[in-house]
Parts: C-alpha cells; sequence; structure tokens
C-alpha cells in the first residue's frame, strides 16, 4: 500500500489520539491535518476542527496555517482561508446564525455572557419562589421548605447557600448535561462523600476551639467564647455524626447560630467553619428528602426553564448552554451536515488526565468512553506517553501521584487506568530541583488555624518568588531563547477563590507585583452584583426583585425578617399588588427591629434624593455618587477609568470611613485598597 493509501485509509477511519500534556498531540494533528489537505486532497469546506477555548483555536489555526504556506507557498492560500477552526461555542453560534430560521431564531440575537446569563436565572428563579412562598401559609405547605429547612428564598446571604442557589446549581448542572426537556426528567441526586466532608468539618471545630478568646479583643471575645461553649457541648455529635437527615438538621442550626458581625479576626476564624457547614448540609438533607420533595422541585425546574425561554425568546438572546442545545436541535431536526451523522471522519485528540472542566461536569471518562467505541468500530487508537516539554523528575512526580491516587482504597476512583508518561527529551543538569513540595501542619494537635496555615503558606510562595527572581535564574524556552526569569513566568493556582485576598497581601507585602484573576469572575461578585442591582433599580425602581436583592445586599443590610415583614405589608388594589419600593415609605409601622427600620429609613432617603437629580447626571456621576454612599462592609469599589490619580483620590476619601485589611497591585498603583474595580457604563 502507498504512503498516501495508507494516510488516507487511516483518516477516513475514527481516530482517537490519547496523549497528555507536551506529548506532541498538536503537533501529530498538525501533521494529519496537512496529509488530509495536500496528500489525500481532502475538500477543506468539509473538514472542521473544534476545540474547547479560543487559545486552543488560535494556536491550532495558526500551526495549521503555517505548515500550509511554508510547505506549498503561496499556492496553499486558498486552503488556508477556507478552513474552519474554532471553539465549540463559535462555530455553533456561527451556523445557528446562518440557519436563523430553521432553528426558530431571529438572524439578529446576542448571546449573553457569563455574568448576565447567571443574573437573569437569578432574578426568573426569584419571581418563581416569590410567586409560590410569598405568605406563612404557602411556605408552611410547601413540602421543600418543610423538609428540606431551606429559610431563605430571596438573595443568599454572604456566608451559605439558599434555596434558590441549590435549585440554581441543579439547573445549570442539568443543562450542562444535555438535559432540555424537564417535564420528562427523572430527578434524583447522586450520593455525596460525607466520610471525607466530615473530618474536614471536625478539623475545622478544633481549630476553632483552639483560640482563645481573649485574642480577638472587644466584644468578639465574649461572643468567640459563647460559641465555643455551645460547639464542645456538640463536638462529640458532631465527630460521631450518623449520616441521616436528623443529624444534619442539628448540625445545620448549630452552624446557622455562627454570628459573622465582629472583628476581621473573628470573621477569618468562623467564615471557613459557616461557610463549610451550611452548602453540605443542605445538599445532604436534600439528598436524603428527595423523595418527598421530587415533584415540587421538579414543578419549580420545569417553571424555571418555562420562563427564561420566554424571556430570552422576548430578548432575543441565548446563553452559552443554549448555543450547544439549539444546535444539536437543529442537527436532529434538519440533517444540515451529513459528515456530522457518522463515525467515520471523526478524529478526536484527548487525555483523562486533564479533564480540568469538572466545574463543567466534565468526566474524564467520556474519553475513555469514546476510545472503547472506536475500538469497536475498528478505528485506530494510538497512545502518545513520550512527554517532550518537562524534565524527568516533574514527570516521576507526577507519576506517583496518580500511582498513589489511583491505588488509594478510600479515595474516588478515577474512571480509568493511568499509564506513565517518561521524557523524551535530554535536559541539562542543574541544581536547583523541578519540585518541591512544602507540607505545613495540621490535624488536632497543631497550633496552627485554617487561616494561619493558609498565610504562612501565602508568605512561603511570596518569599520564594521573590527569591528565585532575584537570583536572575535563567530560563530557556522550546525555541532555544532565554532569558532571566521575571514575576510573569510564575502562576500562582488555587483551590478556591476566598484563599486569593491572604495571596495577594502575602505577594504585595513581599513587594511582588501580580494580577488576579478569579474563576466566578470579577462581575459575579457580591460586591459588583450588589452595586448592579442598585442601578437598575435607580431607573425601574417598582421591580420587586431587585428591591428586595439591594434590600438584604450590604448596601442597605436589613435582615431577612424585615424583608419578609415588608412582603407581607404590601397592599393589594385591583389585581394589583403594591411595590415593595413604596411600603419602605410607612417603614417605621412596618418593621419591628430598630437597626432594619433605621436602615430602611437611611436607604429610602438617600435613594430618593438621588432618583431625583438622576436626569442632570451623567453616567459617570450617578456611579460615583452610588459608591461614595455605598456601605460595602470592609470594601471599596473605587471607578478606575481615569487612572491612578482617580484611584488615589477614592483612597484619599476613603480614609476613616472604610477599613483596609489587604493590599494589592492594579494598573502599575501601589495604593493600598481593599478592592479596586472598574464600572464600566453599559
Amino acid at each position: 500500500m502507498s504512503g498516501d493509501s495508507e494516510t488516507r485509509g487511516r483518516l477516513n477511519s475514527p481516530v482517537i489520539y490519547l496523549a497528555g500534556a507536551g506529548t506532541g498531540k498538536t503537533h501529530q494533528l498538525v501533521e494529519d491535518f496537512y496529509a488530509a489537505l495536500v496528500e489525500c486532497d481532502f475538500d477543506p469546506t468539509r473538514l472542521l476542527a473544534l476545540t474547547f477555548t479560543e487559545n486552543a483555536a488560535s494556536e491550532m489555526r495558526e500551526r495549521i496555517r503555517r505548515k500550509l504556506l511554508m510547505e506549498r507557498g503561496s499556492v496553499a492560500l486558498p486552503l488556508a482561508q477556507e478552513l474552519v477552526i474554532g471553539t465549540i461555542h463559535s462555530f455553533c453560534r456561527a451556523e445557528l446564525s446562518r440557519h436563523a430560521l430553521l432553528a426558530a431564531l431571529s438572524p439578529q440575537f446576542t448571546v449573553l455572557d457569563e455574568s448576565e446569563s447567571q443574573a437573569l436565572m437569578r432574578r426568573t428563579l426569584l419571581a418563581i419562589l416569590i410567586n409560590r412562598f410569598n405568605s406563612e401559609s404557602r411556605r408552611a405547605e410547601s413540602t421543600l421548605v418543610r423538609e428540606a429547612g431551606f429559610n431563605s428564598y430571596f438573595r443568599s446571604s454572604e456566608y451559605g447557600v439558599s434555596l434558590e442557589d441549590e435549585i440554581l446549581r441543579l439547573y445549570r448542572q442539568l443543562r450542562a448535561q444535555g438535559v432540555t426537556d424537564f417535564e420528562e426528567l427523572v430527578l434524583d441526586v447522586a450520593d455525596c462523600h460525607w466520610r471525607d466532608a466530615r473530618e474536614e468539618l471536625v478539623l475545622a471545630a478544633h481549630n476553632v476551639l483552639a483560640v482563645s478568646p481573649e485574642e480577638m479583643g472587644g466584644k468578639s471575645a465574649g461572643k468567640l467564647a459563647g460559641f465555643q461553649a455551645m460547639l464542645r457541648q456538640h463536638l462529640p455529635e458532631l465527630e460521631s455524626l450518623r449520616a441521616d437527615r436528623s443529624g444534619f438538621y442539628r448540625l445545620s442550626e448549630l452552624a446557622s447560630s455562627i454570628n459573622l458581625r465582629g472583628s476581621e479576626a473573628y470573621r477569618s476564624l468562623l467564615a471557613p467553619l459557616k461557610n463549610e457547614i451550611v452548602p453540605l448540609c443542605q445538599r445532604q438533607i436534600l439528598q436524603r428528602c428527595m423523595p418527598a420533595v421530587r415533584d415540587e422541585l421538579l414543578g419549580i425546574l420545569v417553571a424555571l426553564d418555562h420562563d427564561l425561554e420566554e424571556e430570552k425568546a422576548a430578548r432575543n438572546v441565548l446563553d452559552f448552554e443554549d448555543l450547544q442545545l439549539r444546535f444539536l436541535r437543529l442537527l436532529q431536526e434538519h440533517p444540515l451536515i451529513d459528515m456530522l451523522a457518522g463515525p467515520d471522519a471523526q478524529y478526536l485528540v484527548g487525555d483523562p488526565k486533564q479533564a480540568i472542566y469538572a466545574f463543567r461536569h466534565a468526566d474524564p471518562r467520556g474519553i475513555v468512553r469514546k476510545r472503547e467505541a472506536f475500538s469497536s468500530q475498528g478505528g485506530i487508537v494510538r497512545e502518545l506517553q513520550a512527554n517532550y516539554r518537562s524534565r524527568p523528575e516533574i514527570l516521576r512526580f507526577v507519576n506517583e501521584f496518580f500511582r498513589r491516587l489511583e491505588g488509594n482504597e478510600g479515595g474516588v476512583p478515577m474512571g480509568f487506568s493511568y499509564e506513565e508518561v517518561h521524557a523524551a527529551t535530554s535536559f541539562a543538569s542543574k541544581e536547583d530541583p523541578s519540585v518541591e513540595l512544602v507540607c505545613l501542619p495540621a490535624g488536632k494537635n497543631c497550633e496552627l488555624g485554617a487561616e494561619e496555615r493558609r498565610q504562612a503558606e501565602a508568605r512561603w510562595v511570596a518569599g520564594y518568588l521573590r527569591e528565585v527572581v532575584e537570583r536572575g535564574l535563567i530560563r530557556r524556552t522550546r525555541e532555544g531563547e532565554s532569558g532571566t526569569l521575571g514575576y510573569g513566568d510564575f502562576a500562582v493556582l488555587m483551590r478556591r477563590n476566598r484563599s486569593i485576598p491572604v495571596f495577594e497581601e502575602a505577594l504585595a507585602s513581599a513587594g511582588v507585583p501580580f494580577v488576579s484573576e478569579a474563576s466566578s469572575g470579577f462581575l459575579q461578585t457580591p460586591e459588583i452584583a450588589a452595586m448592579s442591582d442598585l442601578l437598575q433599580l435607580l431607573l425601574t425602581p417598582k421591580v420587586d426583585v431587585l428591591t428586595a436583592q439591594v434590600l438584604r445586599s450590604d448596601i442597605v443590610g436589613i435582615s431577612s425578617t424585615a424583608l419578609f415583614e415588608l412582603g407581607c405589608a404590601r397592599v393589594s388594589n385591583d389585581d394589583e399588588r403594591e411595590p415593595l419600593f413604596a411600603v419602605l415609605k410607612r417603614c417605621e409601622s412596618v418593621l419591628s427591629q430598630e437597626t432594619d427600620i433605621q436602615a430602611a429609613r437611611e436607604f429610602r432617603s438617600w435613594f430618593s434624593r438621588l432618583r431625583d437629580r438622576l436626569p442632570f447626571l451623567s453616567a459617570a456621576e450617578v456611579v460615583q455618587e452610588v459608591i461614595s454612599a455605598s456601605r460595602l462592609r470592609e470594601k471599596l469599589v473605587a471607578h478606575g477609568v481615569g487612572g491612578s490619580w482617580r484611584l488615589r483620590a477614592y483612597h484619599e476619601r476613603s480614609q476613616g470611613k472604610r477599613t483596609h485589611h489587604w493590599c494589592g497591585h492594579t494598573r502599575g498603583s501601589e495604593l493600598p485598597v481593599a478592592c479596586w474595580a472598574s464600572c464600566v457604563r453599559r
């Protein structure tokens, strides 16, 4: 068989490459792409290359075009220009725009970004929940509220998970798994691993008990002593807690009793414990009461999906999940692309060890199932285990880590058999280690609390980075270029966003410049979400959902009891209910707590004055008015469009009004701030 015939036969079969990081999978893909176009004369309009991220798509596009132009010259320009290489979402969006009428869409539809999509889901769900649970009698009749023990249905507090958070999490997970018809859904909740979580909670409880109340100072000392006494009483029960619903009710009540209003040290100590207990208990309770609440929960999901679809259709928008689901439906109803009809032309490259999209509910077993399917169809399965990027000692560390993970009887099964990778390139010897494992003390007998361990870790990382850069170590790239290591050559990764401020403080104290990128997105932080809600409320004060969210946010900070009292005080006339904001005018006679009355009265007065001036203010002036008057607890949101001088002005204005507890560098500015933000006019 000739080389061309062999290549054509291979590329006409299902092909799958299992290739780890640095094993040359992109190089192999480029070579096969070139062979398909040049050696086998494949039609470039019938070749489609898709990946997950825009960076990966850009690299793949550039390398394939470069190969074509280097080998074929200007003759390859038409081929290079006809190639379709992009992300899954960009391809789906382009095809939906092209076939908009068949997809029952307007050709001018737009796609919501992640923050806009989340906000729309939350507003829609809140409207559904408020309609269902707008009275004490309806709440009492609800099996979901009664059995699952969820008490908040407006906006989740800063600490903890509310009913709407759990429903939104479940809804997003189901859509990510391809569910489109919620009325036909059979709802269940997978078993959660309680044993490991319990050990973490017990350790967190011992950390709290190890702290002397005198370290807190002021009123926080008495509050901590009181909670510690209650925690000691419940500790035996926590350590021997059975995995039943009653036990989680008691544990949830214990966590709900944690009052986080106090000093920074007090909150830093207790917030992790409450952050862990509340979501864990509510998910465990929901799992155990699922048979009783399944129908009601499914009804809410059906209503949420229906109302969201109506709202998006009215606004002519889609979200990212819609792009894939709508395109899949388009293919099922209208076979537009016959190359996707069968498996013969599929060419997959993946690695179960790199299932980095777990937050999108990715499963490494998916690529394993594809390998088995391709093998049964007579396809070609190739595994690339030779690593051209990493030093042998790094690969030995990775191999040992996965081997131990795979052999851990108490761990979660990986879903695949690990194949070791080995170095395919020789490296010059060096004195410095390629892998350093730093271990901090932990356990019941450890003198350091969880927050102190995190701070110690952050200080070590900051010191290490500064030491390495100041030593002027030489780095060499794969292209043979060399240069001294700089701060931009390092990345600090962590599992949870709440660790980021600790590392930012340590890096700033050590004089290490940095840029923070939280995975949840800047626009989804509570401060920015509250500010966005307030700006929208200025334009539409009759929207009860916005009013409720602003009142419960840190900007106003009334209690959930006060919000419920305001909701019950609304008057109905001719099938129209009084807006929630209007009830604020008589908050003195409606609310029972003096602190809530004062907060509501101050907000009502300031908001009314700003509404009266609204026609005479520019967008920037409105934002500045909101920022200067907002009471975001221990955080400052600043309008950074004007450069460092504007940042300095906001910093000086904030002196004596805000508590600054960490520092950061932003856009070259070295001002100590709590949270710099750019408020962009939409």
